[in-house]
């Protein structure tokens, strides 16, 4: 079931079985008017990093071992990378952090963001709002089990809701 909530700061939402089926790159797609000049993180590809089993894109560079984007443009927005199988994760930054540990929120299959409190409290879980306060990305997305955005800017998270809708 689609769901759409708020932590902090930030706005979040997440289908299950959503119609159309969204992947990453159909989102980055879709948002894409909000992401022009950001600069992508990978935080999870295929559950590891891009860079590690598939090379990085041409001009794109590494910092903390995360494949980092150029300034997005509409061309590079148009053909965003997605691993085979899924399970990736991606922030968007205007000012890349100079340190970036991030724990990917898309490797915990069947957690709802909407129980981020349960996951704190799991052991070898984490604080997602904590991490997203630290980080500040403009944009998270991701996909694995489910497909979701977390953003500030509540249009942004309205955007994405409107990509699909879920029977």
């Amino acid at each position: 079931m689609a769901a759409k909530g708020r932590f902090n700061a930030y706005w979040w939402a997440q289908y299950w079985n959503e119609e159309p089926e969204l992947f990453v790159p159909d989102v980055v797609r879709g948002i894409s008017s909000f992401l022009i000049g950001l600069r992508g993180v990978n935080v999870a590809f295929d559950s590891g990093l891009l860079g590690d089993r598939v090379p990085l894109p041409v001009g794109w560079e590494q910092i903390d071992g995360h494949a980092v984007s150029p300034p997005a443009t509409p061309a590079l927005l148009s053909s965003w990378p997605r691993s085979e199988d899924g399970f990736d994760e991606w922030y968007f930054f205007r000012e890349v952090p100079t340190t970036l540990t991030v724990e990917p929120f898309c490797n915990w299959l069947t957690f709802r963001l909407e129980n981020w409190e349960i996951l704190r409290r799991t052991e070898n879980g984490f604080d997602l709002p904590a991490q997203l306060e630290r980080l500040q990305p403009e944009v998270m997305l991701g996909e694995g089990h489910s497909i979701f955005v977390v953003s500030r800017n509540e249009q942004i998270v309205d955007t994405f809701m409107g990509l699909a809708c879920e029977p």
